[in-house]
């Protein structure tokens, strides 16, 4: 930022407010001034920002300043997204789209009671809609599907003729470190 502040972002692919003590006991709620005070740009729910429940979960990302986006959870009463299914940014001249999917396992991978009241989908459920937005509507030059799913599925998606016109899978959740971009027939993963 200090060298190139218009164009760098801090991302948060998932699982920022669990995983220790501080978490724990708050639930969340101490992580979020930190995260502002980052000046995170963009967060994606993980699997771990359900662990409080919906309620919890939208009172903590509520109070991070950052845009937050998820393409595939849905509140079960309203049957609308909880996020924005996507983001735009102008970098370093070149519009820049990302849109958002959480792992849609999380309440087979998780205690179901973690994620009551919210509804996943597979990304390739909507998918192909958003990069057509991002595109034809938004003029992005550049569309990255930011996920938190594994590197296993990334990989599948990244293979998935719906993700045809995206540019690149950001991932995040296994903790397996890619060095070298991984070749998807439509998208290179990250």
């Amino acid at each position: 930022r200090a060298k190139d502040p218009d164009n760098t972002l801090l991302l948060d692919g998932g699982d920022y407010i669990h995983g220790h003590a501080v978490a724990s006991l708050t639930e969340g709620e101490a992580l979020i001034p930190m995260m502002n005070e980052f000046r995170y740009d963009l967060i994606l729910p993980g699997n771990w920002e359900v662990v409080y429940k919906k309620y919890r979960m939208l009172y903590d990302l509520g109070h991070a300043s950052a845009a937050k986006i998820c393409a595939n959870m849905w509140d079960t009463k309203t049957n609308e997204l909880i996020f924005s299914p996507y983001w735009t940014k102008n970098i370093a001249g070149a519009k820049v789209g990302f849109i958002g999917y959480t792992d849609h396992l999380i309440p087979k991978r998780q205690a179901p009671a973690y994620s009551e009241g919210l509804r996943f989908a597979h990304a390739d459920t909507n998918v192909a809609k958003y990069i057509k937005i991002l595109r034809e509507e938004e003029g992005c030059g550049i569309v990255i599907l930011m996920t938190h799913m594994g590197l296993a599925q990334q990989i599948g998606l990244s293979n998935n003729p719906a993700i045809e016109g995206a540019d690149f899978i950001i991932g995040a959740d296994t903790h397996e470190r890619v060095r070298i971009p991984i070749e998807g027939k439509y998208a290179r993963v990250i």
